[in-house]
């Protein structure tokens, strides 16, 4: 999250951020529709909603949606190098308040584009029937669901929402979350996918239960699957006491091993 701590500077006991600033030498501000093929998306949003969802025609669709008005300072800036898309929640230099949680972000995508990057501190992001290579979220609160969409990399940095996919398919997962609970979905295994919390309780459900390479590692939170799976308590032999819970997933007889860690001032090298 450095880019996001760089870019926001302050905030009083109010809940005003102060000193949004980057580049804005060359954003506009308003809503806009591409034609023009798009490689990357970059999304720098604050607060409200974003909504990544299918286009009915050819064209990559921004729109902003308030309930207020605002000056156009406060509206969103955008700039298109001819490759990428960067999308800014306002003009560079203003003071952002939690006034405008009602400010949506709509992005309508036609077809499969190669990268979408997005930079959230407060905001739902909501993902449903695309096609992306590459999906990077860095999300500090909000929560994220993807639902319905086709991905080749999804990778998420989440600080406290709460993550859930419903009937995706996903080549390569990495999930990386402090705490808010995480649900996932799928049409299809992924082919690797490895999840990282220290309090999220992790629920994953699966249709077809081809084999993947999975990870859990959680520091208290629970993990809950339809795959076939037991859970044994592991004591350490040094300490006596239980350092974590080791579940045993079994996918077309092929044992996958899963460590929920419930206390890390014990490592295994300590224990083992």
């Amino acid at each position: 999250l450095i880019f996001m701590m760089t870019m926001l500077v302050g905030c009083n006991k109010l809940g005003v951020i102060q000193e949004y600033k980057y580049d804005d030498s060359n954003y506009v501000a308003g809503n806009k529709a591409f034609s023009s093929v798009m490689n990357k998306i970059n999304i720098d949003w604050i607060v409200g909603n974003i909504f990544i969802i299918q286009s009915s025609n050819h064209e990559v669709i921004i729109r902003e949606e308030t309930d207020i008005d605002i000056e156009e300072k406060y509206k969103m800036h955008y700039y298109f190098d001819g490759s990428t898309l960067n999308i800014k929640f306002c003009g560079s230099m203003t003071l952002v308040d939690y006034t405008y949680k009602t400010k949506n972000l709509y992005v309508f995508l036609p077809s499969e584009i190669n990268e979408i990057e997005i930079n959230n501190v407060s905001a739902d992001i909501n993902v449903n029937l695309v096609s992306i290579v590459d999906l990077d979220i860095d999300n500090v609160s909000g929560d994220i669901t993807i639902e319905d969409s086709t991905l080749k990399s999804l990778e998420i940095d989440n600080t406290s929402g709460e993550i859930m996919l419903f009937k995706d398919t996903v080549e390569m997962c990495d999930i990386s979350t402090v705490s808010g609970n995480i649900g996932l979905s799928f049409a299809t295994l992924p082919k690797d996918m490895s999840i990282e919390s220290v309090s999220a309780d992790i629920t994953l459900y699966v249709t077809n239960k081809d084999f993947m390479a999975i990870e859990f590692e959680t520091v208290s939170g629970k993990v809950k699957s339809n795959l076939e799976y037991k859970k044994e308590k592991y004591t350490c032999k040094r300490y006596r006491k239980s350092v974590f819970f080791q579940y045993c997933l079994f996918v077309k007889s092929k044992k996958v091993l899963v460590k929920a860690k419930l206390n890390l001032d014990i490592t295994n090298k300590l224990c083992l």
